[in-house]
């Protein structure tokens, strides 16, 4: 939800985790959350604060459990595909080495030495 002050948080780690283990969701379109969940493929996005619309999906949910493993499916792969750490640490690392590659006011004690790899801060 979003907090009086306006302020909200990416897509929640228990969402993700449902979803890894196969399971349909149902979650609000907030934040970041239609990001993880594809409204109808994975599970359900509802209005915010809409108690109605949240007990209508957990209510078709529940009367239709053929449609579980195919959301359990979509699911897992979309969490497998966006959210697999390896691949984010790959795309990190990227990241930062193209920055070190490009930026000359980077204090050379940072730059790794040809052939080593930095996997930590001071390794």
């Amino acid at each position: 939800m979003t907090s009086r002050q306006g302020d909200e948080d990416g897509p929640a780690n228990t969402l993700k985790e449902a979803m890894a283990m196969g399971l349909p969701v149902v979650s609000t379109w907030h934040g970041g959350i239609p990001e993880l969940v594809e409204d109808g493929a994975a599970g359900f996005l509802v209005p915010e604060r809409d108690v109605e619309a949240i007990v209508e999906k957990l209510g078709y949910l529940v009367s239709n459990p053929q449609i579980w493993p195919a959301f359990g499916r979509a699911g897992r792969a979309r969490v497998e595909s966006q959210y697999n750490i390896h691949k984010l640490n790959g795309e990190l690392v990227a990241v930062y080495q193209q920055l070190l590659r490009s930026d000359k006011s980077v204090p050379a004690a940072l730059h790794p030495r040809q052939g080593q790899h930095r996997t930590a801060i001071g390794t």
